[in-house]
């Protein structure tokens, strides 16, 4: 059985995201917090078998940005950046409180952004509108051989 969250912890961990820094302090990110077993069982729809263990997580937090919510310097995508250190911010946060906190990436895309559309009260084929923009990107990983022990990378 999933061992619940106080929400207190969580909490911190989002306040963690929501202070970290962005282009010009813009905060264009947006956390969808999701913890009903009714929400998180649909959730898991879309997560790939490669992935299968995030299965037994008792919250997921998505965290989304607008291509065009952020700081428009130099018109590039800082967006990508600022959801990338408020990631980060939760995640230390979390493991601070004595939490395992895992971004993960390989979901069947078409499910989790119909979900996550429905999630943040929008029709689930908002992600088809024109305007809409999808990005993904890549992490070299690593890992420690033990808590708090040497950090390696990760070969998958």
């Amino acid at each position: 059985m999933k061992k619940p969250i106080p929400d207190e912890m969580l909490q911190s961990v989002l306040e963690a995201g929501r202070r970290a820094p962005s282009c010009a302090n813009s905060q264009a990110w947006n956390f969808v917090v999701i913890k009903s077993s009714d929400m998180l069982e649909k959730a898991h729809t879309a997560v790939s078998r490669g992935n299968a263990w995030g299965k037994r997580a008792p919250v997921m937090i998505l965290v989304a940005a607008k291509e065009d919510g952020g700081c428009p310097a130099h018109k590039l995508p800082y967006f990508m950046m600022d959801i990338g250190l408020a990631t980060q911010n939760m995640l230390l946060q979390a493991v601070h409180l004595g939490l395992m906190g895992h971004p993960t990436a390989g979901w069947n895309e078409e499910e989790f952004l119909c979900q996550a559309s429905m999630k943040a009260g929008l029709p689930a084929d908002a992600w088809l509108l024109q305007a809409t923009k999808i990005y993904r990107f890549q992490a070299i990983i690593f890992e420690e051989e033990t808590p708090k022990g040497e950090i390696k990378l990760k070969k998958i």
